[in-house]
């Protein structure tokens, strides 16, 4: 049995603009503009059966996930696992070059294999990797033909690199990471080992300017 699974970043909020880090502390809500993307998004999906939808617990993921579930008349659950990269004491930090200089250069490191980096106060990338993997993990065990998940593009950017064998890959990383974005994994269910395939990539073509 195959498995699709969705996976929305969330719309635009406030940190967008003001590239503050939001993991924890940080928690904006959609802005007017976050709230319109949100819609289309909701909108793009309505004729698509969804057994399941999850939420990361920040505001702008959960308000993301609101309205999709208004669209297409279900709920969705919070997972704690979908929360975004914890940045630690970075994100208490004023927004600055110099804040994501050391931002790129954790992350670079976890590009390069060095999953023990960690962010000051925050987690590792190997840390990052086994959350992101047990939440995947959790539902795909389910018997259920499409999942989807509203969260971030760190989270889903790193975790998907490795869960879809792309983490040597340097043009996927590079690659941007839109507001309510949609990306396409399908799982093809094996005893004791479960295939991902990435099959689409930040697709935006619901999206209207």
């Amino acid at each position: 049995m195959n498995m699709e699974i969705l996976l929305i970043r969330h719309g635009e909020n406030k940190a967008n603009i003001t590239r503050e880090f939001s993991c924890k502390h940080v928690d904006y809500p959609l802005t007017e503009k976050g709230k319109l993307q949100a819609q289309q998004t909701a909108d793009a999906l309505t004729d698509l059966k969804i057994d399941m939808i999850v939420s990361s617990p920040l505001l702008r993921a959960k308000q993301t996930a609101a309205a999709i579930c208004k669209q297409t008349k279900g709920t969705f659950e919070v997972a704690e696992e979908l929360r975004e990269i914890n940045v630690g004491d970075l994100e208490l930090r004023p927004p600055s070059d110099s804040a994501r200089a050391y931002f790129f250069e954790v992350i670079n490191e976890w590009n390069q294999g060095n999953l023990d980096a960690r962010f000051a106060g925050g987690e590792s990338g190997k840390e990052l990797k086994e959350r992101f993997h047990s939440i995947i993990k959790k539902y795909v065990e389910l018997p259920l033909e499409r999942v989807l998940f509203v969260g971030h593009a760190g989270i889903f950017l790193n975790g998907i690199a490795h869960l879809c064998h792309l983490d040597k890959d340097i043009e996927f990383y590079a690659q941007s990471h839109p507001n309510c974005s949609i990306s396409k994994i399908e799982v093809s269910k094996h005893v004791g080992q479960d295939c991902f395939e990435l099959k689409d990539w930040c697709n935006v073509s619901h999206l209207i300017a």
